[in-house]
C-alpha cells in the first residue's frame, strides 16, 4: 500500500488552521516518464498562535480571533505585546468593545505590560465610546506620559465634554506632564467652550515660559479663548502682539468683536485685514453677518451679503441660514421667507437648520400653504430624519390646527425627544383634545423619556380649559410625587386660574395662601388672576390680603395691578382705602441708564419746580427744587462735578408742572462708561398752548413731542407716502432734537431748514388716505406755511385734506400716531405777535477767544482742543481731535463682584484705602479733571479696620505704577480678592498695604503715568487695573474717532 501524506501538528495548534502551501515533487507528476515513483513526506510550517491571531485580525474574523484567544488562555499560552496591540487596533477599527473588554480581562497575563500598552487600551475604550471605562483605565495607571493624557483629553473633547478638559489639564500640570503643540490648542478648546478664562491665562502663561508663542496654531487657541469668553480687551492686546496672524486668527479676534457689540469696529478690522494682504473669507464675512443680526441691524446685514458678493465671496448655506435666522429672530418672518426663497433661486442647498427656520416662521405666521411647501422640501431632500426638523413640522401642523398632519409627521419621526412629545401634547390640549393628550402623555413615560415642567404646565393648562379642574388638580399633586418635577410659579398660576374660571374663588384663595407657605412668589400674572374674585361686596378683607402681597413683592408699580387693585377695591365698597393706599402712592418708573455709581432716591413730594442740570459731552449732573405742601426742597445733586454748560429749567408752578422725561445713554468713551447722553424734560402747559389734530389714520402708536418756544428744522423720510419725521425745536434758544417718528424704507428724504427765529412755522397742511385699497390711513403729503413762504408740499396730494390756519399763531410741537408709516399728525400751537427779527448773519462766526480754539473743560481726555463756532440760534459741529488713547491693563485679582470703572481724568490727586487683615476692603479716588476736583464712589465693603491715605503733591508728583497681590481669602474659599497694593509715584513708592501674599501682579509695562482706575469689587476689593497713557505713546498718529463728534449751540 502507497504511503499517503499525512499532515500532523503540535499540540499547541488552535482548533482554527491556516492553510499551508504544499508543493508536489516534480516525481509525483502523473506525467513524468519516470518508473521509480516515490513519496516524499515534506516538512510543514509551525504556526504559532500569535500569527494565527495576527491573520484573523488582518482579515477582520474577529468572532474566530474571539474564540482563538479564549482556547488560548484555556491552555494557558501568553500573548507578545505587539499581537495584543494589533488585537486592540482591531477592535478600535470595528467598533467591537466586546472583544476589547475580553482582552482589557487578559491584560495581567501579558509578558511585560507598559504605560503604552495601556494606553492603547484607553484610547480603544474612548473611541468604542465608552468613556466610563476609558476613564477607569486612565485613573488605575500608575504612569502617564503625554501620550496617555492626550488619549484622554482628545476623548473629552470628542464627546464635547469641556469642562472635564479643564479639569484634567490642571491634573497633568500637578503630576507635571507638560503639553506639546499638539495638545495645547486639544486643551485651550476645552477653556474656550466651557468659558475658563483663567485657565486659558494659565496655559498663555506655560506658553510663554516654554516658547511656544510662535507657533502659530497654538497662539490661534489662545486667541479664541480671549475671544470665545467675552475678553475682548486681553484678545486684542494678544492679537497685536501675534509675531504671524492667518485669516484664523483675524476671524478669531472679529468674533471678540461681534460678541462685544462692536460690530462697527469689526467693519473697520476687515479694512485693515485687507491693508495687509489678507482677503476676508467666507467664515469672516458669516461672523460679521450673524454679529449684525443679533444686534438687530438685519438691514446692515443684508448690504454686508451684497459687498461680499462684490469681493467675490458667494454666501453659502450658513450665510443664508444665518441671514433667515436673525431675521426671524427680529420679527421680520415674511422678510425671513423671501429670503429662503431667494436661498433656492440662488442655487444654494438648505440644511436642516434653515427648514427649521423657515418652518417656524411659517408657524408664527400661521401660513399653512407655504408650511407644507417647505415641508415637502424637507421630504425630497431628505431631512425627516432630522428631528429638530421634525418637531417644527409638529409645531406648526398644531399651531395651524391642522393635527393629522401633525400626528403623521410625530409618528414618522423615529428618535423622539422630549420637545417632540411637548409639541404634539400642545396641540392637542389647544384644540381641547385632553383624552388624545393624555394618551401620548401616558405613552411617553412607556417609553422612557421623562416629561419635563413644559409637559405637566400644558397638560393642566388643557384639562383647565376643558374645564376639568379635578384632572387638572390631580396633575398638579403628581407632578412632584410621580413625575419628579418641581412645580414653579407658572404651576401654581394656572391652577389658581383654573378653580377661579370653574367659580371656585375660596379654593383658589386657599391655593393662593398654600402657594406663599411653599415659598413660591406670586407675580403680577397671579394677582390679576385672584383680584377679579373678589370684586364684590364680601370680598374686602380678601382683597387686603392680596395687596399685602402686592406691597412686599412690590408689584404696587406694575400700573396694571395697581388699576386692578383700585377697580377691587372701588366694587368691593372701600373705594376710600383704595384712595389713600393705592392712588396715593405713585407709580415708580426706571431707572434707565448703565449700573455703575450709587443709587439714589429723593422721594416723593407734591411737584417739580426747578432743574437745574450741568452737562456737556454728557449729562454731568441734575438738582431738582420741589415743592412740598406749598414749601420749598433742594435735592443733594447727584452726579459729578464736571459740566461746561449749565442749564436751569423752571417751571411755572403752580400752573405747569412735569409730565414726563425723556434722554439717551450710552457710553461716551472707549472703556465703556454707561451716562445719561442726554435729557430733556417735557412741561405740560396749563395755558396758552392749543392743540390742533391729530389727521390721519388710526393705527400706529400715540406720541407727543411737547411744547417748545419753536420750529427749527423738519426731516421728512417719504415713499408712496410720508415714512417718517424728526424735528429740530428751539427751547428757549437751544436746539433740542425730538424722535424719529414713524418707519424706515423710504426712497427720497427731505430736509426743511427754517431760517430761525426770523422765520416762523405758522401752519402745517397735508392730505391723508390709505397707500392700498381697503388699507389703513397714512400721511401722503405735507406743506410747511411760514411768515415767508411754504415749504412743499412733499408728496402726492391725494386724499381727504386738512389745515389749522390761524391769525397770529406759531406751531410749537408736534403730535400724531407713527407706525411702518406716520399715520396721523396733529400740531400745538401758541397765540403770539408775528413780527419778523432781522437775519442773524449765519455764515459768521462767533469765537470764544481770538485764536478761534476752545477747550472742552469736561472732556473724558485731557487737552483736547476743538474749533469753535457760536452763531445764534445756529448748531455747529466740532470734532475733537484724540491723543493717542490710554490703555487699560488689568484688571488683576479674581473674577468675583461687579464690575467698575471710574474712566480717564487728568491725573490723580489721592487715594483712600481701606482694609483688614487679610485683604483689601475698600478703595475711593479723588481725580483732577482739569483743575476741577472729581471724586470716585467707594469700591468695596465696609469691613475696612485700616485707613490709608495716599496725598500726592498734585500736579508736581503724578502716579506712574501700582502692584500688589491678590489670592483667596481662606484656604475653604477659592475666589480671589485683592490682599496688597503698593504705590509708585515720581517721587518714591506708598506701601505697601496689606500681608504680601499669593500672586504678584503690577501694571509696569513702559514709562508713564496712570489716569484712572478700573477693577471689580463686592464686600471686598476683588480686582484692580489701571489706564495708563505711556510718554512715549502706543500710537504715533493721532486717531479720529466719529463717534466723539457733539454739537455746540
Amino acid at each position: 500500500m502507497e504511503k499517503l501524506f499525512i499532515p500532523s501538528f503540535p499540540k499547541t495548534c488552535l482548533n482554527y488552521q491556516i492553510p499551508a502551501k504544499v508543493e508536489t515533487s516534480p516525481e509525483s507528476h502523473p506525467k513524468s516518464r519516470k518508473k521509480n515513483l516515490s513519496f516524499v513526506k515534506k516538512k510543514q510550517p509551525i504556526i504559532t498562535p500569535d500569527e494565527q491571531l495576527d491573520y484573523l485580525c488582518r482579515n477582520g474574523s474577529l468572532l474566530e480571533a474571539e474564540k482563538a484567544l479564549d482556547s488560548m488562555f484555556q491552555q494557558g499560552t501568553k500573548m507578545k505585546r505587539s499581537t495584543y496591540l494589533n488585537l486592540l487596533e482591531s477592535c478600535i477599527d470595528s467598533g467591537s468593545v466586546h472583544l476589547g473588554r475580553i482582552l482589557h480581562a487578559r491584560f495581567d497575563q501579558l509578558p511585560q505590560p507598559d504605560v503604552f500598552v495601556e494606553t492603547k487600551l484607553l484610547s480603544m475604550y474612548a473611541k468604542c465610546g465608552c468613556l466610563v471605562d476609558a476613564r477607569k483605565v486612565f485613573d488605575s495607571m500608575r504612569e502617564r506620559n503625554l501620550y496617555t493624557w492626550s488619549a484622554m483629553i482628545g476623548a473629552y473633547s470628542r464627546e464635547h465634554r469641556w469642562r472635564e478638559v479643564s479639569n484634567l489639564f490642571r491634573m497633568m500640570m500637578e503630576d507635571g506632564v507638560l503639553p506639546d503643540d499638539f495638545l495645547f490648542p486639544k486643551i485651550l478648546q476645552g477653556c474656550a467652550n466651557c468659558g475658563d478664562v483663567e485657565s486659558g491665562k494659565l496655559i498663555h502663561s506655560v506658553v510663554v515660559k516654554l516658547g511656544m508663542t510662535s507657533c502659530l496654531r497654538v497662539s490661534n487657541s489662545i486667541l479664541a479663548v480671549y475671544a470665545k469668553c467675552a475678553q475682548l480687551s486681553l484678545a486684542t492686546k494678544f492679537f497685536r502682539r501675534m509675531e504671524e496672524r492667518d485669516v484664523v486668527a483675524w476671524n478669531s479676534v472679529l468674533l471678540a468683536y461681534c460678541h462685544n457689540g462692536k460690530h462697527e469696529e469689526a467693519v473697520d478690522l476687515v479694512e485693515e485685514m485687507e491693508k495687509e494682504g489678507i482677503s476676508p473669507g467666507l467664515v469672516t464675512w458669516n461672523i460679521l453677518i450673524g454679529g449684525y443680526n443679533q444686534l438687530g441691524k438685519c438691514d446692515a446685514a443684508i448690504d454686508l451679503m451684497q459687498k461680499m458678493e462684490n469681493f467675490g465671496v458667494t454666501a453659502d448655506v450658513f450665510t443664508w441660514t444665518a441671514m433667515i435666522s436673525g431675521l426671524i429672530h427680529n420679527g421680520k418672518r415674511y422678510q425671513a421667507l423671501d429670503t429662503f426663497r431667494k436661498m433656492f433661486l440662488a442655487g444654494v442647498v438648505p440644511n436642516g437648520v434653515t427648514i427649521m427656520s423657515a418652518v417656524s416662521a411659517c408657524s408664527c405666521l400661521k401660513i399653512l400653504n407655504l408650511g407644507s411647501e417647505v415641508h415637502s422640501i424637507a421630504v425630497k431632500m431628505g431631512f425627516m430624519d432630522d428631528v429638530l426638523v421634525g418637531n417644527s413640522l409638529v409645531d406648526m401642523y398644531s399651531k395651524c390646527g391642522k393635527l393629522e398632519e401633525a400626528r403623521k409627521v410625530f409618528d414618522s419621526i423615529k428618535n423622539k425627544d422630549v420637545y417632540t412629545w411637548n409639541s404634539m401634547i400642545t396641540g392637542y390640549c389647544q384644540a381641547e383634545y385632553c383624552g388624545k393628550a393624555y394618551e401620548l402623555f401616558t405613552r411617553m413615560q412607556e417609553e422612557n423619556v421623562k416629561p419635563n415642567i413644559i409637559t405637566w404646565n400644558t397638560m393642566i393648562s388643557g384639562y383647565i380649559q376643558n374645564g376639568d379642574e379635578g384632572e387638572a388638580m390631580d396633575l398638579f399633586q403628581r407632578m412632584e410625587k410621580d413625575g419628579n418635577v418641581q412645580r414653579n410659579t407658572a404651576s401654581w398660576n394656572l391652577i389658581i386660574a383654573g378653580y377661579i374660571q370653574n367659580g371656585k374663588k375660596d379654593e383658589a384663595l386657599e391655593l393662593f395662601r398654600k402657594m406663599q407657605f411653599s415659598r413660591f412668589m406670586p407675580n403680577s400674572v397671579t394677582i390679576l388672576s385672584l383680584l377679579p374674585a373678589c370684586a364684590n361686596l364680601l370680598g374686602a378683607k380678601m382683597v387686603r390680603e392680596i395687596h399685602g402681597c402686592v406691597l412686599r413683592r412690590n408689584l404696587d408699580s406694575v400700573h396694571a395691578v395697581r388699576n386692578s387693585l383700585i377697580d377691587t377695591y372701588a366694587k368691593s365698597g372701600d373705594i376710600g382705602y383704595a384712595r389713600t393706599s393705592v392712588q396715593g402712592k405713585p407709580a415708580l418708573v426706571g431707572p434707565w441708564g448703565g449700573q455703575g455709581g450709587h443709587a439714589w432716591d429723593d422721594g416723593m413730594f407734591t411737584t417739580v419746580r426747578q432743574i437745574n442740570i450741568a452737562h456737556g459731552s454728557s449729562i454731568d449732573s441734575i438738582q431738582v427744587e420741589y415743592d412740598k405742601n406749598g414749601s420749598s426742597l433742594w435735592s443733594e445733586k447727584h452726579g459729578g462735578n464736571g459740566g461746561s454748560k449749565f442749564e436751569k429749567v423752571t417751571l411755572d408752578y403752580p400752573h405747569e408742572y412735569l409730565t414726563s422725561v425723556h434722554g439717551t445713554y450710552g457710553s461716551y468713551d472707549i472703556w465703556g462708561h454707561v451716562v445719561t447722553d442726554t435729557e430733556k424734560a417735557q412741561p405740560k402747559a396749563g395755558g396758552g398752548a392749543k392743540t390742533y389734530g391729530p389727521w390721519g389714520g388710526a393705527g400706529g402708536i400715540v406720541f407727543d413731542d411737547g411744547i417748545y418756544t419753536g420750529i427749527r428744522q423738519i426731516n421728512l423720510s417719504r415713499s408712496v407716502g410720508i415714512v417718517s419725521m424728526k424735528v429740530c425745536y428751539d427751547s428757549r434758544g437751544q436746539a433740542v432734537w425730538g424722535s424719529k417718528h414713524g418707519g424706515r424704507g423710504s426712497f427720497k428724504h427731505e430736509k426743511i431748514v427754517f431760517d430761525y427765529p426770523s422765520e416762523i412755522l405758522t401752519h402745517v397742511t397735508g392730505t391723508y388716505g390709505p397707500l392700498i385699497y381697503m388699507g389703513p390711513n397714512v400721511i401722503k403729503s405735507l406743506t410747511f406755511h411760514t411768515n415767508k413762504g411754504k415749504h412743499g408740499p412733499f408728496g402726492e396730494e391725494q386724499g381727504p385734506s386738512f389745515t389749522h390756519k390761524t391769525n397770529d399763531a406759531k406751531v410749537v410741537g408736534f403730535l400724531g400716531r407713527e407706525g411702518l408709516f406716520l399715520d396721523a399728525i396733529g400740531v400745538h400751537v401758541m397765540d403770539c405777535k408775528i413780527s419778523p427779527l432781522k437775519p442773524s448773519p449765519h455764515n459768521a462766526i462767533v469765537p470764544h477767544n481770538n485764536s478761534g480754539v476752545a477747550v472742552i473743560e469736561n472732556s473724558p481726555w485731557a487737552n483736547k482742543l476743538v474749533l469753535a463756532a457760536n452763531g445764534r440760534g445756529e448748531e455747529f459741529e466740532r470734532g475733537v481731535v484724540k491723543e493717542p488713547t490710554p490703555s487699560g491693563p488689568g484688571p488683576w485679582g479674581g473674577n468675583g463682584g461687579k464690575p467698575w470703572d471710574d474712566g480717564v481724568y487728568s491725573g490723580i490727586k489721592q487715594i483712600f484705602v481701606t482694609r483688614g487683615n487679610d485683604a483689601i476692603s475698600s478703595l475711593q479716588v479723588e481725580y483732577d479733571r482739569n483743575g476741577q476736583s472729581v471724586w470716585s464712589v467707594k469700591h468695596g465693603g465696609n469691613n475696612g479696620v485700616f485707613t490709608h491715605r495716599i496725598k500726592l503733591e498734585y500736579p508736581n508728583e503724578m502716579l506712574t505704577c501700582i502692584s500688589g497681590y491678590y489670592g483667596p481669602l481662606n484656604n475653604s474659599d477659592k475666589t480671589n480678592v485683592v490682599k496688597s497694593l503698593s504705590f509708585y509715584t515720581s517721587r518714591g513708592r506708598y506701601g505697601p498695604y496689606g500681608e504680601e501674599t499669593g500672586t504678584y501682579f503690577t501694571s509696569t509695562t513702559t514709562q508713564g503715568k496712570v489716569l484712572g482706575l478700573h477693577g471689580r469689587s463686592s464686600a471686598y476689593l476683588d480686582a484692580i487695573g489701571v489706564h495708563m497713557q505711556h510718554w512715549l505713546g502706543n500710537n504715533s498718529k493721532p486717531q479720529y474717532n466719529r463717534a466723539s463728534c457733539f454739537k455746540v449751540y
